[in-house]
């Protein structure tokens, strides 16, 4: 968390997403999963995988903390939650 003096008040300026690429194409390939009928991207445990996230701002190691939640299952909405300190 990053906090910024303006005029005797400090403001914080969160880090937040603007874009999440889960590389889905390079991923189904590198897991073995792309001739599945299904679209969606589908890993194999214990195997890496690949993303890119854009943020709207520069990251700073010093400042920011990103942790990742990734959930699984049938769900309405898939939650990509960072939190930063």
């Amino acid at each position: 968390m990053i906090f910024q003096h303006c005029s005797h008040v400090f403001v914080e300026i969160s880090l937040k997403p603007k874009c999440l690429d889960l590389q889905r194409t390079l991923n189904r390939e590198a897991h073995r999963t792309s001739s599945y009928e299904i679209p969606n991207l589908i890993l194999r445990r214990g195997q890496t995988f690949d993303m890119s996230i854009i943020f709207d701002r520069v990251f700073s190691e010093q400042d920011d903390t990103i942790t990742l939640q990734f959930v699984t299952g049938i769900v309405e909405d898939i939650e990509f939650i960072l939190q930063y300190t």
